[in-house]
């Protein structure tokens, strides 16, 4: 469904045209909320990165790649560079191990290679080797700021997880729990269909 498809919808449900704004404001919040469930296959986007100079030690900000709609990084592999590859300029390579800013030293004292953390708002690899490209794969939300940009694949496939929780949200907005609470449990059921899917990888 699209955005219109979908408010018109919860308006069938919740009856109350009078509320129209509070509907299509739900509706974004539903979408996004149905986005948060997991991270799903189908939210990663893939961008090559290349830097300035060649290095040890990069780092770049999420969001000039990705835009506002970044969410979390899932990988970032090396990418051999090879200018006289005219057709995909050399291949990836390794990827690079996550880690979390306290687990940046080894055991041995030595601080590690290979790896990559945030920290604030920017993403910094430190790499046994020079290199001046990578290429990372991140978890992006949908698109919901406006009716005619509106995009969201669940809206296209589970769009009653966006619709029976947008319900609900009017419904507590408007005094009606015991409708609300209907819609509980059909939103629940629908978030269940949207974790089995989660688990099928590209292809399956």
């Amino acid at each position: 469904m699209n955005f219109n498809e979908l408010t018109s919808e919860v308006l069938s449900i919740v009856r109350r045209p009078d509320h129209q704004s509070r509907i299509e404001s739900a509706v974004r919040a539903a979408t996004l909320k149905a986005h948060n469930q997991d991270f799903y296959y189908r939210d990663l986007k893939e961008s090559g990165v290349e830097f300035e100079n060649s290095a040890y030690i990069q780092n770049f900000l999420p969001t000039q790649i990705f835009g506002a709609r970044f969410r979390k990084i899932k990988y970032i592999r090396y990418w051999n560079y090879d200018a006289t590859d005219t057709v995909d300029f050399g291949a990836p390579g390794n990827f690079f191990t996550p880690i979390d800013i306290e687990n940046a030293i080894d055991q041995y004292g030595y601080t590690k290679q290979g790896v990559y953390y945030m920290a604030g708002e920017l993403i910094q690899i430190r790499s046994a080797v020079k290199f001046t490209h990578c290429l990372v794969g991140a978890y992006t939300f949908p698109i919901v700021a406006t009716t005619e940009t509106f995009d969201s694949w669940i809206a296209q496939l589970y769009p009653y997880s966006i619709v029976y929780e947008a319900a609900r949200q009017v419904f507590n907005q408007i005094g009606k729990p015991s409708d609300a609470k209907t819609m509980t449990e059909a939103v629940a059921e629908e978030y269940r269909q949207l974790t089995i899917s989660s688990l099928n990888k590209p292809g399956e």
